[in-house]
């Protein structure tokens, strides 16, 4: 019994992934990010009860995980069936299943659950969603848009939003 109390209320602090390539950890540079937010950032996976994806859950609770312990930006997940929670997915913007939605202040970001996989030959490949769900992260918990400044012909300066 002292066990199972202390795994199910400090486990977070015992956290150790065993497998090869910490396939089951957020890569350095993204805890660094995560753990500093400066505003929360709330992610909605819409879902129906039939699709369960256990890659996709793994990865939100590792970011959810990441920032427990933060007093500024905490990252929350939370699922929602828009077929069934009809009015609250329009209210979200978001009208299908499979969408997994950042936001962070007004600025949202909506990522389709096939974004997070790499395809080969119509089939799924690999799993990026790190890489996908951390970029998301970025554009909606930064303020500012980035600038990206070129020249271009004789001299004269360009600017592109990205």
């Amino acid at each position: 019994l002292g066990l199972n109390y202390l795994a199910r209320n400090h486990a977070q602090a015992w956290r150790v992934d065993l497998t090869e390539h910490r396939r089951f950890s957020l890569s350095s540079e993204t805890l660094a990010y995560v753990q500093h937010l400066a505003q929360p950032v709330a992610i909605t996976v819409t879902v129906t009860e039939d699709s369960e994806n256990l890659e996709v859950r793994g990865l939100l609770e590792e970011y959810k995980n990441a920032t427990a312990g933060s007093t500024g930006g905490r990252i929350t997940v939370r699922y929602l069936d828009p077929y069934q929670n009809r009015r609250e997915a329009e209210q979200l913007g978001v009208e299908v299943a499979g969408v997994i939605l950042l936001k962070c202040g007004d600025r949202p970001r909506a990522v389709p659950i096939g974004e997070l996989y790499r395809m080969k030959d119509g089939q799924r490949d690999a799993f990026i969603g790190e890489q996908v769900i951390t970029s998301a992260l970025l554009e909606v918990s930064n303020p500012d848009p980035l600038h990206i400044y070129f020249l271009s012909g004789h001299g004269e300066i360009g600017r592109a939003h990205v």
